[in-house]
């Protein structure tokens, strides 16, 4: 059975979505977000480092390391693209096209947009750090505006934002 476990940001709520020990996705914080019902078991140890990543990623510090496991959602393609979408550093941006490159099939812009959209890790997986070729920002699960507060906050940290090559 799934459960939630919320977490509180300037941006809103997001979510914690587990079954048993395992942590099966994550809801970004948004106005226009689904709201969950909390869970009301205890909240299990093996998730505060999770937990603690995500308050301290919205607090304007870095992201703890993405486990591996969050890799194993798709196929080979997605999981390399997964792979260098994590390596993105903060404050920096690659376009579609980019990360298509990266992933050894160029002119596959298109199924890395459907990665980034599949994406149940955000932002553990940085799926906000991809944008498009001409620099507009594209879509994001958690909205464009929560997007373009993710980037702003990483690029306004720091570092000046540059654009990070494959």
């Amino acid at each position: 059975m799934r459960r939630a476990f919320s977490f509180q940001t300037r941006f809103g709520t997001g979510w914690l979505h587990y079954e048993g020990e395992r942590l099966v996705a994550t809801s970004l914080p948004s106005v226009t977000g689904t709201c969950y019902t909390p869970s009301t078991a205890s909240f299990p140890a093996t998730f505060q480092a999770y937990h603690d990543a995500l308050l301290n990623y919205f607090e304007n510090s870095r992201l703890l390391a993405c486990p591996a496991v969050f890799f194993e959602q798709g196929s080979g393609f997605r999981a390399e693209v997964y792979r260098i979408v994590t390596g993105i550093p903060w404050g920096h941006t690659l376009s579609y096209s980019e990360v298509a490159a990266a992933a050894g099939s160029p002119g596959a812009a298109r199924a890395v947009g459907s990665a980034m959209a599949a994406n149940r890790f955000a932002p553990f997986i940085p799926c906000h750090r991809v944008i498009h070729s001409n620099g507009s920002i594209g879509e994001y699960g958690g909205g464009i505006t929560l997007k373009k507060a993710l980037l702003e906050m990483e690029a306004n940290s720091n570092k000046p934002p540059r654009r990070t090559q494959p």
